[in-house]
């Protein structure tokens, strides 16, 4: 994992958050080329990395030494960050750092996840952020179910929002849990 590139998205996002700029993760950028996304906010800053950016309009990413456009999921990220094809999805997707809405609940999550820490539930709740466990089970049927019960028992469910699990190779799961304030 390239710690101090992961570093960089959290360094645009303060800056951004700063200046009041527009979050969401479910669009790159605007039609003006302006960046909503964690991976957005970090494309446009070229004076903190040189890899890529956002395409005109803000309607994907391109390499900046080629000119080439390239998806998400591509090894260029991958390579960038030093993480798996799946991390850069828990990260970067629409749904990435835990479905944040906000740059602070995406710094939080980006914090947990390069330090490799879980966020207690009690500061989930506080923060109203995602929080993540890794366990080990054999799939079977009830996988899903017996994960969502660890998460509840760690968590008064009436304050989570949203549960979800991925498979992290070899029985290992990353749980999430995303709470809402109490």
């Amino acid at each position: 994992m390239n710690k101090d590139n992961l570093r960089l998205c959290i360094t645009a996002l303060r800056d951004a958050a700063a200046a009041g700029a527009d979050f969401s993760m479910e669009h790159f950028g605007t039609d003006c080329g302006t960046p909503l996304c964690v991976i957005g906010h970090l494309a446009v800053r070229r004076d903190l990395q040189q890899a890529f950016t956002l395409l005109p309009h803000g309607t994907g990413l391109v390499e900046c030494e080629t000119g080439v456009p390239f998806y998400l999921k591509e090894p260029l990220l991958q390579d960038f960050f030093g993480v798996t094809r799946e991390a850069i999805a828990e990260l970067f997707s629409e749904s990435g750092c835990g479905g944040a809405a906000t740059p602070e609940a995406a710094i939080a999550y980006l914090e947990t996840f390069i330090d490799g820490d879980t966020v207690t539930p009690e500061q989930a709740i506080t923060k109203s952020i995602t929080y993540s466990i890794v366990v080990t089970l054999d799939y079977s049927a009830d996988t899903m179910a017996t994960l969502r019960a660890l998460c509840e028992g760690s968590v008064d469910a009436n304050h989570v929002h949203e549960f979800w699990g991925s498979e992290r190779g070899r029985g290992d799961w990353r749980v999430h849990v995303r709470t809402q304030d109490a």
